[in-house]
């Protein structure tokens, strides 16, 4: 009976090994750093990050931006016209999106969003760096879609 529990031990390990394994080829895992997402995510929360993904409206990705990765919110796709007006408010397709801003927000802008530009905001925006700063992101820039927090 000892032989057997042994032998079933190890063939779990095995497995569980496998398993992690696998998760690593199509997952990553990453600790946030920043407020920008709060409250949705929080500073510390680790979050499960897939590499292979189609991304839709209010995903949130992982981008790269200046040699510098950002966690945002996607509420602009391909082809959304983006506005934002000499009030800071955020239009996406002429429909308000509720967002604050402070004055570190760029006056007037108009994006048409080209085929692979996402235009993303963090859920913090008050003091979110993101699109409405440094432009819409490409889809070569993002780096994966989080799953979970």
């Amino acid at each position: 009976m000892g032989w057997a529990k042994i032998m079933l031990r190890k063939i779990k390990y095995i497995v569980i090994l496998g398993l992690m394994f696998l998760a690593s080829i199509f997952f990553d895992f990453s600790i946030v750093q920043g407020t920008s997402m709060e409250p949705t995510i929080k500073a510390n929360d680790i979050i499960i990050i897939q590499e292979y993904f189609n991304l839709s409206r209010n995903d949130i990705i992982v981008a790269e931006v200046n040699d510098k990765q950002y966690l945002k919110r996607i509420v602009g796709l391909p082809g959304d016209q983006i506005k934002i007006d000499e009030y800071n408010d955020l239009y996406v397709n002429n429909v308000l999106y509720p967002t604050n801003c402070d004055q570190n927000c760029p006056e007037k802008q108009f994006y048409t969003l080209a085929q692979e530009e996402y235009f993303v905001i963090g859920d913090n925006s008050m003091i979110s760096l993101d699109s409405r700063l440094y432009g819409p992101v490409t889809t070569a820039q993002i780096e994966g879609k989080v799953l979970f927090t």
